[in-house]
């Protein structure tokens, strides 16, 4: 059995604590907030440290388990700022730990066929992504929380732009020029050219009431993807369509109505995979990790400048 211990008494136990009790060969010994953190280090049955904290305060527990032995996944984005991405990376290089990141929209099977149809488009010339919706954290700006805070690692650019920027990149290759506009910690707009020619458009909104959801639209010369979910539920209710020039349209895939928390099985697919590595020892490039973290870091501090931005 592995041992692990999970730091977030949010998204920590209600997401991370049910992905890691998903398998069999792990134990969670221990589950608390950051006043439980030095307790969870000094032991030595834990293995791997789970964290859900705060974007700024992440990069020093990174490194401090990174130097206790311990094997990390943790929350996007990574850090802060970019030099907190920089130091945890380098400290589990230097202690040879394994580590993820909870990118998770390319673990779910909607997203994954999404990819795989690309091919069907063509030559791919433009993305449009919307994803407008109204988040807690800002129905209630009142209770100080700090995702609706630019400043403490919180608001759109930071909660939802970083899944999208990783996931662009999964979908469209690496990205070679930025430019952003960010309309206060709720919002964000955002335009990108990649290196192969094609370009995006993004806008965030987390203060939308009723809002539209998650939309994707991937254009090429031969036709059209959509990608869609209005469903209440983060990761769950993605619908795929596809329309090709001279074919009927088509759905590619629609999710099946189900009752908990969707973010469960894709992060539960995340740490399998981590945990797989630290049970062989061997790299999995499939797995979201602290170098793809770090990537997502520049791409946000670039967004957070006026213009356009070399990447």
């Amino acid at each position: 059995m592995l041992g692990v211990g999970i730091v977030g008494r949010g998204y920590g136990q209600n997401v991370h604590l049910p992905a890691w009790r998903s398998h069999s060969e792990v134990k969670v010994l221990a589950v608390g907030g950051r006043s439980d953190w030095a307790a969870m280090l000094g032991d030595e049955r834990i293995r791997i440290l789970s964290l859900s904290v705060p974007p700024l305060e992440q990069p020093a527990l990174i490194c401090q388990a990174a130097a206790a032995g311990k094997h990390v996944f943790c929350e996007k984005p990574v850090a802060g700022n970019l030099s907190g991405a920089e130091e945890a990376l380098a400290a589990v290089r230097q202690a040879g730990a394994w580590h993820g990141v909870d990118f998770l929209f390319p673990a779910l099977p909607a997203w994954k066929a999404a990819r795989e149809a690309l091919p069907r488009l063509g030559l791919l010339t433009h993305a449009h992504l919307t994803w407008f919706l109204e988040s807690r954290a800002f129905r209630q700006p009142e209770s100080g929380n700090w995702k609706v805070s630019p400043e403490r690692g919180g608001g759109a650019l930071f909660n939802f732009a970083s899944h999208t920027l990783h996931y662009l990149e999964w979908l469209f290759g690496r990205a070679a020029r930025l430019c952003s506009q960010a309309r206060g910690g709720a919002g964000a707009d955002l335009l990108l050219q990649f290196a192969n020619g094609m370009h995006a458009a993004a806008s965030f909104s987390a203060d939308s009431y009723h809002g539209s959801g998650h939309r994707l639209e991937v254009y090429g010369q031969q036709g059209r993807l959509l990608l869609s979910n209005n469903s209440g539920d983060f990761a769950r209710g993605f619908q795929l369509e596809l329309e090709a020039r001279g074919e009927a349209p088509v759905c590619l895939f629609a999710d099946e109505p189900g009752s908990g928390d969707g973010r469960i099985p894709p992060v539960a697919h995340l740490t399998g995979r981590l945990l797989q590595c630290v049970r062989t020892g061997e790299s999995d490039e499939q797995l979201p990790n602290l170098e793809h973290g770090l990537r997502v870091q520049h791409l946000l501090e670039a967004a957070a400048r006026p213009g356009w931005q070399e990447l």
